[in-house]
This record gives structure tokens, sequence and C-alpha cells, in this order.
């Protein structure tokens, strides 16, 4: 059973449509990546599958229409997110922001915080507060909130940027390793490092101009006319 399916999603800021009838669909477990240029739709299409933005067509989520569901209760059903502009109050410590995170979720446990914390090795600085931390720390607290409580379904926007390759190869690490686990989420990777997302993904979906123009395995993706001509210049 497909985890995720929506249908002919339409997003327009005046006459320019973000979203152009664009249909995108998650399995179970599976990881996706989401290539395309700045202004292509990437952000729109997390916004519209969180909740966040509305649109016409269809979203559905383990069967259920989501249509009249709020983004707070989509993460109460198991879609979870990051942000590209880290989402994190400066003034709460690591540990808070994650506690603050499970909250949200209508869970509290300090076992599922221990293990997101050793996860993605945060918890030398549980204690710390967020803003006094360097931003490759502070974007591993927004990564290692959207893993709490074992969501279904993560949606990841633009996790390697700002980041330097040392903390790039750290976070690919830590997601590999999620992935690898006997029931992992399924993984949504917006990012423009095209060989991130070639080596993370199972299968890439590339958009240009709010619709897909490919979508497959990573190579044949990425070799394909359509997408060497609007993404990689070619």
């Amino acid at each position: 059973m497909t985890l995720l399916d929506a249908k002919s999603l339409t997003v327009k800021f005046g006459g320019v449509a973000a979203l152009n009838a664009l249909s995108f669909h998650v399995d179970p477990g599976e990881f996706v990546g989401v290539l395309g240029a700045n202004g292509s739709g990437k952000s729109t299409l997390l916004d519209v599958l969180s909740g966040l933005r509305s649109s016409s067509g269809s979203v559905t989520f383990r069967g259920r229409e989501l249509a009249r569901v709020p983004a707070h209760a989509r993460h109460r059903l198991g879609i979870s997110r990051s942000y590209q502009n880290l989402e994190l109050s400066p003034a709460l410590s690591v540990r808070e922001s994650l506690r603050a995170g499970s909250r949200v979720r209508g869970r509290r446990s300090v076992e599922e915080i221990a293990r997101v914390s050793e996860l993605f090795s945060l918890e030398d600085v549980g204690a710390e507060r967020v803003g006094v931390l360097p931003y490759g720390v502070r974007k591993r607290v927004e990564l290692g909130r959207a893993f709490l409580c074992q969501p279904a379904l993560v949606l990841l926007d633009e996790p390697m940027a700002g980041l330097n390759d040392a903390e790039k190869d750290r976070v690919a690490s830590v997601l590999r390793e999620i992935g690898a686990e006997p029931e992992p989420p399924a993984i949504v990777l917006v990012e423009h490092d095209v060989s991130v997302v070639a080596a993370l993904s199972s299968r890439i979906v590339a958009i240009d101009l709010g619709s897909v123009i490919a979508e497959g395995n990573p190579r044949d993706v990425i070799a394909a006319p359509a997408v060497q001509r609007a993404y990689l210049g070619v």
C-alpha cells in the first residue's frame, strides 16, 4: 500500500504556477530524492504535503484524505519535517528542544529523546542553549527533532544547506543508518547537492516549473536530457 499519494497538486502565486498538476507518491520505508532548480516548486511541494499550504488536487496518507487535516494534526499522524531555515528557539537547550518536539507528537519519552540524541551525536551538548551552538550542530538538532517519536514519513528540506563537507558526510551517514533500520521511516529529501541525492535515494523525482520532468533510479534521472537542461544547465 502506498504510504502517501498526492494527485494533481496545483498552487498558483498570481499567474505563476508553483505546482502544476503535479502527482507524487511515497511507499513505506522508501527514500525519495527531489531535484529541481531554485523556483521549481520543491519547497512548495513539502509545504503542501505537511499542511502548511493549501492546493487543489488531493493528498492521502495511509489511505486517509488530508484536505481538512491541519499541519499539527498531520504531524501527530506521523508526517514530520525539517526546515531549510532552522525553526529552533535559541533560548532552549538541545534537550528542551527535543522534548518540545516530542510534545508536538503528543508523546514524551526520555528513552526516545536519548535515542535521537545518540543517533545525531547530541549527548554532549544536551544542556547547551541552541543559540550558542555552531550552525552545523543546530542543524543536527533540527534534523533530530524531525525523527523523534518514529514518524512514518519525514520531509527534509535542504538538510545539507550551510554545512561543510565533513558535516555533510556526518549527516549523510546518519541518514544511511536510519535507512538501514529494520522498519525505517519513508524519507523525502529536497536537496541541491546532486551527489548527496544520488548517493542516498532509491528513487529520484525531478521537477521543473512545478511539474515532474523525470522519475526513476538516480542514474537514469540525472542523465535524462530534460534534467540536464533544467537543473544542470546542459
